[in-house]
């Protein structure tokens, strides 16, 4: 399927969303005792999920929605 610019847009602002919070929490820790250092590594990791998402579009939110899930089963819920 052929990616508006549009939709282009909207999977770069969701991904880099979804980066920013997922590389934050993994990161909590780091940031905390590192300072600004850190959050350059959030940044840059926010900025690839950003172009990840962007590039590959629903085949990318169908993965992170298919990763949750098995981690959502793992934790036994």
């Amino acid at each position: 399927m052929r990616q508006t610019s549009h939709d282009k847009r909207l999977h770069f602002g969701c991904g880099f969303v979804f980066g920013g919070v997922l590389s934050f929490l993994f990161l909590i820790n780091a940031i905390v005792r590192e300072g600004p250092g850190a959050w350059w590594i959030v940044l840059v990791v926010a900025t690839g999920f950003a172009f990840l998402a962007m590039r590959h579009g629903e085949a990318f939110w169908a993965k992170a929605s298919s990763i949750f899930e098995t981690m959502d089963k793992w934790r036994g819920r």
